[in-house]
């Protein structure tokens, strides 16, 4: 997914550095990865069980998730939401998810469109704050 964010140049020109911004947009970062934490939290009471499944449940994705803002060298090296289990692409894999789950279980791809429009609106929100100050 492309995103376009307006007003991070015209930010990083006011704040002059990279850290400046990771420490400024840091309180939208944990929003945004709380958002990305409340839609995995719904995948982990659903779907319900199929008729004569006997598969049971281990909840070992809904414990693989983590909630990461990564600080490298005082800049921000990366911002992830992601899910460490194993088999996790074969569940909710935009290109991996495999056909016992489809439909059943939203991919990543189906979360981040869900997601998206809120969060970079919250972003844009949060960047014309800062500049206004």
């Amino acid at each position: 997914m492309d995103i376009k964010v307006e007003g991070l140049d015209a930010l990083l020109t006011k704040l002059g550095s990279i850290a400046k911004i990771e420490t400024t947009l840091r309180p939208w970062a944990e929003r945004t990865l709380t958002e990305a934490q409340k839609d995995t939290d719904y995948t982990q009471s659903s779907p319900p069980k199929r008729a004569g499944q006997s598969y049971i449940r281990t909840f070992t994705m809904m414990a693989g998730w983590r909630n990461e803002i990564v600080v490298s060298s005082g800049s921000i090296a990366a911002r992830r939401y992601n899910n460490r289990t194993p088999y996790g692409p074969f569940v909710m894999g935009r290109s991996k998810q495999t056909g016992i789950f489809a439909r059943r279980w939203p991919t990543d791809a189906i979360i981040e469109k869900r997601i998206a429009p809120a969060v970079i609106s919250d972003l844009e929100r949060t960047i014309q704050s800062e500049l206004n100050k």
